[in-house]
């Protein structure tokens, strides 16, 4: 068991600064000659006094930093410090993986291409598509993984398009834009007919005359019902 009479007592702090996390350590007292540090992926021997550093991804936190005082084989009680430092950057975004063109089908619609073009690092965050500029920018709405996204009314059609992606942290965030490029291609317009205009006119007959209006099939219909009822007295007639 660890014995730690006389050999004296550590104490640890930990501090971040960007992706760069310290370890300080110093020891009273006693006769201990070095201390045993742990931090991250060290694990050695170090003197009494002193401070060794790790380096830690985005979005990462330090780790924990335990020292233990030794005189030879005998060691002291463990000190344990830690820092609620981590480290936060902006997503990333690469523009010229990000395209965003007008549909050829719906002149309401733009089409957007994403390459791997944004990366949060794994952690939670809200991607939009904006336009306008990023003083005044207008919500069109992305998921970031659609393609086909509907504008509101009226975009120019030379709107500049941006993508707000925003890493949400335990107390901040971190947003970033970039500039896409679109081209509009805009739909033919269609006349709509007057209502009030004539319609065309009946076409003449090869002997030049009007051709004659054709009766409708509800007039065939009764036509042929009241003749029915006017040769039915005839033919009981013959019959009797």
């Amino acid at each position: 068991m660890p014995v730690s009479v006389g050999v004296g007592t550590s104490s640890v702090t930990v501090s971040g600064d960007g992706g760069t996390c310290t370890a300080r350590w110093s020891t009273d007292g006693g006769k201990a000659t070095e201390v045993h540090v742990r931090f991250g992926d060290i694990d050695r021997r170090e003197g009494r006094d002193g401070e060794v550093s790790t380096s830690i991804g985005p979005w990462q936190s330090c780790p924990v930093a335990t020292v233990q005082p030794f005189v030879k084989d005998h060691g002291g009680a463990v000190a344990t410090g830690e820092s609620p430092h981590v480290h936060k950057v902006d997503p990333r975004i690469d523009a010229g993986q990000l395209s965003v063109q007008w549909s050829q089908n719906d002149e309401h619609k733009v089409l957007v291409t994403n390459n791997n073009a944004i990366d949060t690092y794994g952690m939670g965050n809200e991607t939009n598509l904006y336009v306008g500029s990023p003083s005044n920018p207008v919500l069109v709405g992305w998921d970031g993984t659609s393609t086909a996204v509907t504008v509101p009314d009226g975009v120019p059609d030379d709107a500049q398009w941006f993508v707000k992606v925003t890493i949400n942290g335990e107390k901040s965030s971190q947003t970033e834009w970039a500039r896409i490029s679109g081209t509009r291609h805009k739909l033919p317009v269609m006349p709509t007919p007057d209502p009030s205009t004539p319609g065309p006119a009946p076409s003449p007959s090869p002997t030049g005359t009007t051709d004659p209006v054709q009766p409708s099939a509800a007039f065939v219909r009764m036509a042929h019902t009241h003749m029915i009822h006017i040769l039915m007295p005839f033919t009981n007639t013959q019959g009797a």
